[in-house]
């Protein structure tokens, strides 16, 4: 298996407490691709989740939107006998700590928990490219549960 995403959504907002974790929404249009049964489906992975603001240059940036672009793809083993509509369901994801702007860091780590058992490696690390910009530093989010749409049928990979 494969899986790449294509491009993505952080959405930062703040509470107004200070000094408390913020709300961050992730949104990720991805691809899966079957390397054996030779077929792509495009996903749509969604989730609530928290973390710290990020921060540009020493200042805190409590409401902001991160864009990221097409990233590399990622290899992967998924337990015997699943096919590309297995995947939709539920999902763990999480980000690593990165540098929105310059593209270091922040990569994605996923469990695809709609499988019928583990991936290796579990979870997968996917990296998403970050939109050139004003650089922001972010220490990553926190696991949560989220979910993974089919968006669509499977087709043939070219």
């Amino acid at each position: 298996m494969r899986v790449k995403i294509k491009s993505g959504l952080l959405i930062f907002v703040s509470t107004p407490i200070p000094g408390t974790m913020l709300t961050v929404r992730i949104s990720l249009k991805m691809v899966i691709f079957d390397l054996d049964r030779k077929e792509q489906a495009k996903f749509n992975a969604t989730a609530i989740g928290k973390a710290l603001p990020p921060s540009t240059m020493g200042s805190v940036s409590p409401n902001t939107t991160i864009a990221l672009t097409e990233g590399p793809p990622t290899d992967f083993n998924a337990p015997e006998g699943i096919a590309l509509g297995n995947f939709h369901g539920k999902l763990l994801i999480g980000q690593l700590p990165g540098v929105a702007g310059v593209g270091a860091g922040g990569s994605f780590l996923m469990s695809f928990e709609a499988l019928r058992g583990p991936t290796r490696p579990d979870p997968v690390e996917v990296k998403g490219e970050n939109v050139i910009g004003v650089p922001k530093f972010a220490v990553g989010i926190t696991p949560t549960n989220g979910s993974l749409e089919m968006d669509g049928q499977s087709t043939k990979s070219p």
